[in-house]
């Protein structure tokens, strides 16, 4: 049996800015509605 290994391409990557284009600005809408599920997520709500 074979393992899959899986590789870093040690980039840097700014979360905010993947954000950002996912969700829009901070203090948008939708951006905040994602912040809100996130939260409650990570609170296990």
């Amino acid at each position: 049996m074979q393992t899959k290994k899986h590789t870093n391409n040690h980039q840097i990557v700014d979360y905010d800015a993947v954000l950002d284009a996912k969700f829009g600005k901070v203090g948008t809408q939708e951006r905040e509605a994602f912040r809100r599920e996130a939260y409650a997520y990570y609170m296990g709500k």
